[in-house]
């Protein structure tokens, strides 16, 4: 059941004036809140009723998160580095994310954390606020924060986070540099061509007509079919559907693979050597894997080890572990270091990952380019034909 929101103004321990949100039953318990986080409370008053706040947060969770979360990739590795490394200097975790959430310039992201900092005083695991705010904090990350709370390492758990989210924007600046010019050729070959009809056939009205007037409903078209189909995504069927077919997919399959067993083996790799059990483990570290197949049939090997299988044997069963992982944890089980053999594994997949990424990044250029080139050569084909054409008719007669 959603409780009251109460919005809260108080004073940190640096003077500053702070705001923020906390539910709570009453306005008594919201005050005790703010108060058990360390601040000096100056004012708490109701936000909104239950009734507005349900509504809104469900338009939210439902149909606009999905679309846009409003914190990005980047954001979020400075939020795991910064938490990262105030929690290895030993400040308690609630004051480091209210310390965050104090100095990051991001609205949503504020937001966001006051609200987990608001779980966390109301006796919630980090794991398990974090979950409230699927759009934002996805299921790896909320399984290796898990996997860090049960493992007692939850310092190398946010700081792994970070290491994969720099890696990951990393990636997607690569993919931007590398299609900078062929946008800008798409851009080019809409405009440039249309220009005479700027300069000498009607002025800026005919002139857009005849570029964006085209182009405008494709891309609308194009953004709503993507916008439909994230919020698709929030169906289970249909996520786990979808990641299946992205295994199955010749080139990006075998990349998309071997990213999830990095993550996986990580994970498993830290749990076990926390002495978490052992089915527990492989339930949390399968939903670290981040495809929703992968995870269904990943914990399916839960079953093999609790009638008495090996790990290697139990996960041969699932039929989409590599032989390789294989081979590792039959060799980790003989000679009892299955941590270390897993962590060997997740080095060598995120090797392999780095270098197909940045193969890619290049196929997926070169792919563009050609496909901009052949667009601009059936332009100007289409205009020598037409020139001809005219100058034929123009000796004809």
């Amino acid at each position: 059941m959603l409780m009251p929101v109460y919005r809260y103004t108080a004073k940190n321990q640096q003077g500053g004036t702070v705001t923020g949100l906390v539910e709570a039953e009453d306005t008594r318990r919201a005050a005790g809140i703010v108060r058990e986080m360390g601040l000096l409370l100056l004012d708490v008053r109701p936000e909104r009723t239950m009734d507005v706040g349900h509504a809104e947060q469900a338009v939210m969770q439902k149909v606009v998160y999905p679309v846009y979360s409003g914190v990005s990739v980047r954001d979020l590795a400075v939020f795991y580095r910064q938490v990262a490394t105030a929690v290895r200097a030993g400040i308690p975790i609630h004051r480091a994310l209210i310390s965050v959430a104090e100095n990051t310039g991001k609205p949503r992201l504020r937001r966001v954390v006051q609200a987990v900092v608001n779980d966390l005083m109301q006796g919630k695991t980090l794991a398990k606020a974090m979950r409230q705010h699927p759009h934002v904090f996805d299921e790896l990350q909320i399984a290796l924060i898990q996997a860090g709370e049960e493992g007692g390492l939850l310092d190398n758990m946010l700081e792994r986070l970070a290491d994969y989210l720099e890696r990951d924007y990393r990636l997607r600046l690569k993919i931007r540099a590398g299609t900078f010019y062929p946008k800008v050729l798409l851009v080019a070959g809409i405009f440039i061509p249309k220009i005479p009809i700027l300069v000498v056939g009607g002025g800026l009205i005919p002139y857009l007509r005849e570029t964006v007037g085209w182009a405008g409903p494709i891309l609308l078209a194009v953004l709503a079919v993507l916008a439909v189909f994230r919020i698709a995504l929030q169906i289970e069927p249909v996520r786990e559907a979808y990641d299946s077919l992205k295994l199955m997919v010749p080139g990006i399959g075998g990349l998309v693979r071997q990213l999830a067993m990095a993550r996986f083996s990580r994970a498993l790799a830290a749990l076990f050597s926390a002495g978490v059990p052992l089915q527990r483990a492989i339930s949390i570290s399968a939903l670290a894997a981040d495809n929703a197949y992968l995870t269904k049939r990943l914990r399916t090997a839960v079953t093999a080890v609790e009638h008495g299988q090996s790990l290697s044997s139990a996960f041969r069963q699932t039929g989409v572990m590599p032989p390789l992982v294989l081979d590792m944890l039959s060799t980790g089980e003989s000679t009892g270091s299955v941590d270390a053999m897993m962590d060997k594994v997740a080095e060598y997949y995120e090797q392999e990952t780095d270098v197909k990424s940045h193969q890619a990044v290049i196929a997926l250029s070169v792919g563009v380019y050609l496909l901009i080139a052949l667009w601009i050569a059936s332009m100007i084909i289409g205009f020598w034909q037409g020139y001809a054409s005219g100058g034929g008719a123009f000796l004809g007669e």
